[in-house]
């Protein structure tokens, strides 16, 4: 390995930072793939919420059944932020059609969402620091290699 001590210090926050936001991802998987059981869900009103960013997403009231306990919630609607409120307000009609669905942990049924995506661009962004990182420790031996 190269011995450039500013080298090892740069390696070893890429590292870090690596290992941390690997960590991070293998943890936003994990909850959606504990979230295994599926409920149809009862849409009872929507709103739109406004974030200090001045973002505006839609707002969904549900209920759904888990054996004899009825479950209600509210969730904001992240993929669905928009600057306009109007663009909200013409989404909310087009989702009012929608079937919806209920993800739930079985463990815990308050543990739940009504939307579940996988964090596809962490995970993309993972395997890309895992990359530099491995090409980085390349980097050092060949250098090393070369210097003598």
């Amino acid at each position: 390995m190269h011995s450039n001590k500013l080298w090892a210090l740069f390696l070893f926050v890429i590292l870090v930072i690596t290992i941390s936001y690997g960590v991070e991802t293998i943890y936003q998987i994990w909850n959606q793939a504990r979230l295994a059981q599926k409920h149809p869900a009862r849409v009872e009103a929507w709103e739109i919420e406004e974030d200090e960013k001045q973002h505006f997403a839609p707002l969904i009231s549900y209920s759904f059944t888990k054996g004899e306990e009825k479950i209600q919630k509210r969730e904001r609607l992240e993929s669905e932020t928009f600057k306009n409120p109007y663009l909200v307000k013409n989404r909310i009609e087009e989702l009012k059609g929608k079937q919806w669905s209920v993800f739930c942990d079985p463990k815990d049924p308050h543990s739940c969402t009504i939307q579940k995506v996988f964090p596809m661009k962490r995970a993309i962004y993972t395997l890309i620091l895992i990359g530099l990182s491995f090409y980085f420790i390349y980097l050092g031996r060949y250098v090393a290699k070369w210097k003598s």
